[in-house]
């Protein structure tokens, strides 16, 4: 099920749609706490940067504030996003050296000049600003930080402008934003499929359930990479290895060299396409107490949909990301 990665282009993140869903979220927070996020812009700065694939980084976000911080929390439900915006003006003619490797715009006006036309992507955004959806993963609620995977796509605009991100930067988050709800014990089993990037929501939700004592749900992670060099948060997977109620398939479409030598204690890596018969081998319980989510581009979902339906999974026990 392997496709080209794509750059998120923002639409069905339209802010004015999705603002409700912030008040919904501040009713479930910890007596006498608030949430940073109060349906406004937040000021995060940036506090370090990891080149972590081919154009791929982390980077880690702090809310700054010289003020008391002991009441506030930063809450953002597992599975759920943030809508960043930058202002485009603000684009460097300086390179940070960690994203050397990614060709950027070196003049300010030619960047400016090829965001004419640029579509609004939430109600108070106009030309100058740009703004796009991205799923925080690592969160620290009482820290105020989070990390974020950015897939920088050639030309991109987004990506131009993270691709000039510093430490010490400040850029502007709003949210959050989501439609999955998930409830402890629902279902007896999520199977979880992504490709590429797209395991980043799928990652906060594991790490979620994992760390709840009460939450006995048995979770089976299906991500689909190029190559070796290219699976995302291998460590972190790795490490949820420890609880008895994980386990991971990682399929690798485009690896052409012996892996063998590189892969790790219980690591389950294929060195090929994820395919139907894969998954018809790996969804053992396909009854009620099974549900499944997926989350990638428009064709890996489609495809996996698409398999599925094949299998007799019914359409009510599948969730995509959109």
């Amino acid at each position: 099920m392997d496709s080209e990665e794509e750059e998120c282009c923002g639409s069905g993140c339209n802010n004015c749609v999705l603002d409700s869903k912030i008040k919904k979220n501040q009713s479930e927070l910890p007596e006498n706490y608030t949430n940073i996020f109060n349906g406004n812009y937040v000021n995060f700065s940036v506090e370090s940067i990891k080149k972590v694939a081919t154009s791929v980084y982390l980077i880690n976000f702090r809310w700054q504030s010289e003020g008391l911080t002991e009441n506030l929390i930063l809450k953002i439900p597992p599975g759920w996003y943030l809508q960043l915006r930058i202002k485009a003006g603000s684009i460097r003619k300086d390179k940070n050296v960690i994203f050397k490797d990614f060709n950027t715009f070196e003049d300010p006006e030619e960047f400016l000049a090829k965001l004419e036309g640029q579509a609004k992507h939430d109600k108070d955004t106009s030309k100058e600003y740009l703004s796009r959806p991205y799923t925080p993963i690592n969160t620290d609620a009482r820290n105020l930080s989070f990390d974020i995977l950015f897939k920088l796509e050639n030309f991109g605009k987004m990506s131009q402008l993270i691709a000039k991100l510093k430490i010490g930067d400040e850029i502007e988050f709003k949210g959050p934003y989501g439609e999955l709800v998930y409830h402890r014990n629902t279902f007896r089993n999520l199977y979880l499929f992504s490709h590429g990037v797209a395991v980043a929501p799928l990652y906060s939700l594991i790490s979620s359930i994992v760390s709840d004592e009460s939450d006995e749900t048995f979770i089976h992670l299906i991500a689909c990479y190029q190559n070796i060099n290219e699976i995302l948060l291998r460590d972190e997977v790795q490490n949820l290895r420890q609880f008895w109620n994980f386990n991971a398939s990682i399929y690798l479409a485009h690896e052409t060299t012996d892996i063998e030598g590189q892969v790790k204690f219980r690591e389950n890596i294929y060195r090929k396409r994820l395919q139907h018969d894969n998954i018809d081998k790996i969804i053992q319980f396909r009854d009620k107490t099974s549900y499944f989510l997926i989350c990638g581009t428009e064709k890996f979902t489609g495809e996996i949909c698409t398999t599925l339906t094949h299998l007799g999974i019914d359409q009510d026990n599948i969730f995509v990301f959109r």
